[in-house]
């Protein structure tokens, strides 16, 4: 008998205050310890479809269909639904992880006050969790860096801070966009191993990201996404060999004129 998906969409539209779609009829599932790379131009819906299932897109903004996220349904689910699966449940690393911190509190304060309020630590037990998963996301020396500010480490240090952060409950599911972003090419292949160390362990990822060459190298499907709408989805390695869309096949010719892509087994 097969696994019911962790997240199943179906006809999953997001509409702005205005009634203009911005994503329509998406249909998807992800399976436990899966990671789904979603891709697509800007403007393409990606970060939207993100934001939208933890219930934090635009202002004034409505969702239609079907997002069943472990059995509970997220599409329209009111405010009391949906706080106690954020950060415990599902989590969120964003891209830019200046923005995402609180500048005016140190990372410990910030890590540690999670950890308590997701786990039910007390706040030795808390401060140890914390400086495991900053070891996990290779900052060796998680202890020193409690007591500094984000604006005080590099923005490579700020990104995997912020994937420990965000994994410090170990969620079910993480929304991960555009991690990669920026980074030099050491760090995020630290941050990639790192998400791959967690599908390992059956966290499921939803990647969003413009860069084929992480999809290939990380992800298991490939969904690829224009103006809101899914124009193909499949295995990655099959897709990125042999792309049945057109949209798909500019992507994949504009990647490996501008970037490179990993040779395909």
């Amino acid at each position: 008998m097969a696994c019911e998906p962790l997240l199943s969409l179906r006809d999953y539209s997001l509409w702005r205050a205005d009634g203009t779609p911005v994503l329509r009829g998406l249909s998807f599932d992800v399976a436990a310890g899966e990671i789904l790379g979603i891709v697509g131009e800007s403007g393409s819906g990606k970060s939207q479809l993100l934001s939208s299932l933890l219930g934090i897109a635009m202002r004034g903004s409505r969702a239609t269909g079907s997002a069943r996220f472990d059995g509970i349904e997220l599409a329209g689910a009111a405010e009391q639904v949906l706080r106690p699966l954020r950060g415990r449940h599902i989590a969120m690393l964003f891209q830019d992880p200046l923005l995402s911190w609180n500048p005016c509190l140190t990372l410990g304060s910030q890590l540690i006050e999670t950890a308590r309020l997701h786990l039910g630590l007390d706040r030795q037990a808390a401060r140890q969790h914390v400086v495991q998963a900053l070891s996990d996301a290779e900052l060796a020396d998680g202890g020193s860096l409690l007591g500094r500010y984000p604006h005080e480490i590099s923005g490579g240090m700020r990104q995997r801070a912020m994937l420990a952060l965000s994994v410090l409950a170990a969620p079910k599911l993480l929304l991960a966009d555009e991690p990669t972003t920026a980074l030099d090419p050491t760090t995020q292949r630290r941050v990639l191993g790192r998400l791959a160390a967690l599908r390992e362990h059956g966290m499921s990822i939803l990647l969003v990201t413009h860069d084929l060459g992480v999809v290939a190298q990380i992800a298991d499907r490939v969904l690829v996404l224009q103006q809101g709408v899914i124009v193909e989805q499949g295995a990655t390695v099959e897709l990125l060999r042999a792309p049945r869309s057109a949209y798909a096949r500019t992507l994949l010719d504009a990647a490996r004129q501008m970037e490179g892509l990993p040779c395909l087994p």
